[in-house]
């Protein structure tokens, strides 16, 4: 028989793989189906080390209306520290990074299409 629940010593083939991506995008299933407002947002972050290198993550938001705002919070708990109500200083969103680098984007496009002859 198959011993089933959470066991540690599993074979490979009846192991699964779950990323940040898998948690946030679960736990913001289960707070919108508890009519709770939620977004699952990417980004990076470098709180997993001491030395602020930045890995890629995916964390969600949640808005707290007695509060009147989102909050972000980080469901994967491979950090060790507790994220429950995080500034939002601790996560590089995706949209301002690219919103800082749009002038290094521009000017490849343009030397791309000077290089093509556009």
């Amino acid at each position: 028989q198959v011993k089933r629940g959470f066991t540690k010593n599993r074979e490979i083939r009846h192991k699964v793989v779950i990323t940040c991506r898998y948690v946030a995008v679960l736990l913001a299933s289960i707070l919108k189906a508890k009519g709770i407002p939620c977004r699952v947002r990417s980004g990076f972050t470098s709180y997993f080390t001491n030395d602020r290198r930045c890995f890629d993550h995916w964390i969600i938001e949640y808005y707290n209306e007695s509060e009147n705002r989102w909050i972000a919070c980080d469901p994967d708990s491979d950090s060790g520290k507790d994220h429950t109500d995080m500034p939002h200083k601790n996560f590089s969103w995706i949209f301002m990074l690219l919103w800082a680098m749009r002038y290094l984007i521009y000017l490849c496009l343009a030397i791309l299409m000077m290089i093509m002859n556009f």
